[in-house]
């Protein structure tokens, strides 16, 4: 019995590691995100300050997914539902509906992206 709650400890852990590598990765490619969602929105009112901060969520949103997708372990929908739980109430507060779409676009992309990388690896692993 006792291994058992060590190992849901471990488990969560790791994911907890995982959301903790995430925030840093998100910040520092915020800009890649912020200039792609400034030419897809053809918004040309973001100053080269402000690329980076409007990519900041878009990057959260895509990483928390992928990551999540393709290396959690148990419990992995929890720890994406409450990851991506702050960024949906920001979208939704947001009176800017291609921004939310580019949340829903950069979640979908970050699913599919975790999925493969989740499949490619357990395929490794099972021909070991």
């Amino acid at each position: 019995m006792e291994k058992n709650y060590k190992l849901i400890l471990s488990e969560q852990l790791k994911n907890l590691l995982l959301f903790v590598v995430i925030l840093p990765v998100s910040y520092l490619l915020s800009p890649f995100f912020g200039f792609i969602f400034g030419w897809i929105a053809n918004d040309n009112s973001l100053a080269a300050g402000y690329v980076g901060l409007a990519g900041i969520p878009l990057a959260y949103v895509f990483f928390i997914t992928s990551s999540f997708i393709a290396f959690s372990w148990k419990g992995r929908y929890w720890w994406l539902t409450v990851g991506l739980l702050p960024a949906v109430i920001f979208a939704y507060t947001l009176d800017y509906p291609v921004y939310f779409l580019a949340f829903l676009v950069a979640g979908i992309l970050g699913w599919f992206l975790g999925l493969s990388i989740h499949k490619i690896v357990s395929r490794k692993n099972s021909s070991v």
